[in-house]
């Protein structure tokens, strides 16, 4: 009498990336450490790394977490959140504007 179990299936996706030597060395480093291949420590340091990055910015005093609150608190309407992007572009441009001008003013001296 046959049996049938049902198995989860597990994707695995191929993937192509490039890594210096000294990053592949460390790769390879942490694999031999933890008695695993690979890509199983590449997996582990992804998702431990990403576990760290959720509790970041989740904290309380999180700048991020509290402009999201703020501007759900507030909900800006159309008009207000036109004048403020039209302000924010502004800022920028005169931000750009004196940082160029910072630079046009240093001289260069030519080596030969």
């Amino acid at each position: 009498m046959a049996r049938y179990v049902e198995v989860m299936a597990i994707t695995n996706i191929k993937a192509t990336y490039s890594l210096t030597a000294e990053t592949t060395r460390n790769l390879r480093l942490l694999a031999k450490f933890w008695g695993v291949a690979k890509s199983a420590a590449l997996r582990r340091v992804i998702d431990e790394r990403l576990h760290q990055e959720r509790a970041t910015f989740s904290a309380p005093g999180n700048a991020k977490l509290e402009a999201i609150d703020w501007l759900r608190k507030h909900r800006l309407s159309r008009v207000k959140a036109q004048e403020w992007k039209a302000d924010v572009r502004i800022s920028r441009e005169n931000a750009d504007r004196r940082s160029a001008s910072k630079w046009k003013h240093t001289t260069s001296t030519r080596i030969s």
